[in-house]
């Protein structure tokens, strides 16, 4: 007998034409990405685990890092796809529901800016970023709760000065920090604070570029933080970002320099990025020279490294040509005024030959980088050194350093070096925490971490920042432990000596005579505090102030400072002391005690005195 076949409800999903692969699934091979996997060179989309089972590769449940295209573990790993999170409520894909016909409000409310930039909020918050940039905020904080304690520094007051001289060299430093300095007073006139706002966020931004590079050698969230958290208890960047100096700057160059470099090497490209480091070198050479140096740390880790087919490529060669266009109008300024930062590195070269002995720069690398940093910083170099893909910044850091230590620099030179340093070591502790199944001796690891670096930041601060008041800086000597403190005090004091000097005058000579300064501190600090106490611009022939020196001026009496009766003898026929440079803070700077004298009848040309022009630091 025959049955008789069974119907189907009419709205049985076998009435249907078959409904289309989930958005959220692979794509077929070959086949062009499916809606809601990331496009190539696009943004990522969210993801989330299957319903009940386990976390997918890459999600924030999984415990892995974000699929931000740098690698996440070893030295370098393709992110896993992401998919797009199903609606609350929502049957698993599959399950038979038909496939939507009309975007609903909610999915066309996706696509507006105010939940894009949600999105790029979240994730900034998965990736770590949120957190890089709350530590930068910090580290602003920080600096700028103490940039207006004790005073100008010597070296401030320079820089202002070179501001208000635009030029495209100097004799001691390129033009970007007078650059800054000029900008400074534009923006904050002569505030002090507003002068160290400068370095105050270029050392937040040194702090996100060390998490980024610590991202780009593989380090996931915890490293990144880590590392970004190490720079900025550096008692190297923090004393630093305390001023305006060339130092800071260079520092920061250094940083996206090799933050760049980092990029290439995880990535292997692409190519352009070679283009970005010429940049970002050039900039450095209009900020110190000294980032040669890392370029010869980064042409021959290039060489040594399994890199080295770049070279038969145009791109770092390209990079090379932008640098040195970048730095052509300094050597036009250079060619044209005679070379003089030639003759000033030889004479200060052989200064820090002599004070500065191997065994002293590399004790204080301890003081710098922190006590407590060391096995850190040691095992990133160890770290980066056994990695065939980053081995050309263990190289080039190694270079750096050798090279400095040979050349007798100053210990501080080394210090734009760290933080690739310093990233591959919160790496390599983070690999260490991995390795411990107990989370609770995980988490008692990262608690003895951070309370160590706590006490020595604490122990460190008063060395780094100016935190304690000046009185008690110069009770407890600080002054001459660390003598940036000392160049900081006593400027009003010295100015206002030579003002009252200058008012003693005749108003017939008052009308001719200047001020004439030993060395661009005294000089800059006249120039800055003067004009209010009407005294006229300071002559020196200390560095760049020689090529400010009055030309085709009738100069008449002149009242000195930094100088000493025997030396004067020779220029001044009649050589009288009217005043004593003193400092209300008592601190143990070069102008304390020095007498203030007031020369004329001068035997010769003040150009002809043999202690006039010294290109020295």
């Amino acid at each position: 007998m025959l049955r008789r076949p069974e119907v189907l409800p009419p709205n049985s999903p076998t009435d249907e034409p078959p409904a289309d692969p989930p958005a959220s699934g692979p794509p077929p091979p070959g086949g062009p990405p499916a809606s809601g996997s990331p496009l190539p060179g696009g943004p990522p989309a969210f993801s989330s685990p299957a319903p009940g089972g386990p976390p997918v590769p890459g999600s924030a449940l999984s415990g892995g890092p974000p699929a931000s295209g740098s690698p996440s573990s070893g030295d370098a790993q393709e992110s896993a796809p992401r998919l797009l999170a199903p609606r609350p409520g929502a049957s698993p894909a599959g399950a038979g529901e038909p496939a939507p016909q009309a975007a609903s409000p909610a999915r066309r409310l996706l696509g507006t800016p105010l939940v894009r930039r949600v999105a790029v909020l979240d994730r900034w918050l998965r990736d770590g970023m949120l957190a890089l940039l709350g530590l930068a905020l910090v580290k602003l904080i920080v600096q700028l709760a103490v940039a207006g304690r004790y005073g100008f520094h010597r070296d401030e007051l320079y820089y202002l000065a070179a501001g208000q001289h635009p030029s495209l060299g100097y004799v001691d430093y390129p033009p970007v920090t007078a650059m800054v300095a000029r900008l400074s007073t534009q923006v904050f006139g002569h505030s002090l604070v507003g002068l160290r706002v400068w370095p105050a966020m270029a050392g937040a931004a040194i702090v996100v570029l060390g998490g980024l590079i610590a991202r780009e050698l593989g380090g996931r969230r915890f490293a990144q933080v880590l590392a970004a958290f190490l720079v900025l208890c550096s008692p190297m960047f923090l004393g630093s970002n305390s001023m305006l100096q060339t130092v800071t700057f260079d520092e920061l160059m250094w940083a996206v320099c090799l933050y760049l470099a980092a990029r290439l090497l995880a990535r292997g490209g692409p190519p352009r990025l070679w283009l970005a480091i010429g940049v970002a070198f050039g900039i450095g050479l209009e900020t110190k020279y000294t980032i040669l140096v890392l370029g010869m740390g980064l042409a021959v880790g290039l060489v040594l490294g399994a890199q080295r087919r770049w070279l038969l490529t145009p791109w770092p060669w390209l990079a090379a040509l932008i640098a040195a266009a970048l730095l052509a109008p300094n050597l036009v300024w250079q060619a044209t005024h005679g070379w003089p930062t030639l003759e000033f590195l030889g004479n200060h070269n052989a200064e820090m030959a002599a004070e500065n002995p191997p065994t002293r720069f590399l004790s204080e690398q301890l003081l710098l980088i922190g006590f407590t940093v060391v096995p850190l910083w040691i095992a990133g170099f160890v770290h980066l050194l056994r990695s065939p893909r980053f081995r050309m910044l263990g190289l080039a850091a190694a270079v750096v350093i050798l090279v400095l230590l040979v050349q007798r620099a100053k210990s501080y030179y080394a210090g734009p070096v760290y933080p690739p340093l310093l990233a591959a070591g919160a790496i390599s502790f983070e690999r260490a925490l991995t390795r411990h199944k107990s989370p609770r001796r995980r988490r008692r690891q990262v608690r003895s971490m951070i309370f160590a670096l706590a006490i020595s930041s604490v122990v460190a601060a008063p060395f780094a920042l100016p935190v304690l008041p000046v009185d008690q800086m110069v009770r407890f000597h600080l002054d001459e432990l660390r003598t940036d403190y000392a160049d900081m005090v006593g400027w009003p004091e010295l100015v206002g000596t030579v003002a009252a000097a200058y008012r003693s005058l005749p108003p017939d000579e008052r009308a001719t005579a200047r001020v004439l300064a030993s060395n661009y501190g005294e000089a800059g600090a006249v120039d800055w505090f003067g004009p209010r106490l009407g005294l006229p611009p300071a002559i020196s022939g200390h560095d760049t102030f020689w090529f400010w020196r009055p030309r085709h001026e009738t100069v008449g009496p002149l009242i000195t400072i930094g100088y000493q009766a025997p030396e004067l003898r020779t220029l001044c026929g009649d050589l009288r002391q009217v005043g004593t440079v003193t400092n209300n803070a008592g601190a143990d700077n070069e102008e304390r005690g020095g007498p203030v004298f007031l020369c004329r009848a001068m035997r010769i040309p003040l150009e002809s005195w043999p202690a006039f022009r010294h290109f020295l630091s």
